[in-house]
């Protein structure tokens, strides 16, 4: 799974990878740079809670977007630019689900 995750953090202007456990636990994390800001210091298992209806969507901000997917295996979290391709985050998150 880690491969998988990091395959993801390979997609050009993705910037971090997120995988959380469903009670909030941090299994995986990887960023190109320092985490953007704001990601360090969250309660993660308050914003598991909250994303908890949410299946797969895109968060958009003004400089930055951020995919989340969630399964029964944990919630994958990806911080990426404007030109980061959403298909292929997409198409990588599938091998993650699927190991």
């Amino acid at each position: 799974m880690k491969a998988a995750l990091q395959g993801i953090l390979d997609i050009d202007d993705v910037q971090g990878v997120l995988f959380l456990s469903q009670n909030g636990k941090m299994l995986f994390q990887a960023f190109r740079a320092s985490p953007p800001a704001g990601v360090t210091g969250l309660k993660w298992p308050a914003v598991i809670s909250r994303l908890s209806k949410i299946e797969e969507g895109e968060l958009v901000f003004d400089q930055s977007r951020v995919y989340v997917r969630q399964s029964e295996l944990g919630c994958l979290i990806v911080i990426m630019g404007w030109d980061a391709t959403i298909a292929m985050v997409r198409l990588k998150s599938n091998e993650v689900f699927s190991l």
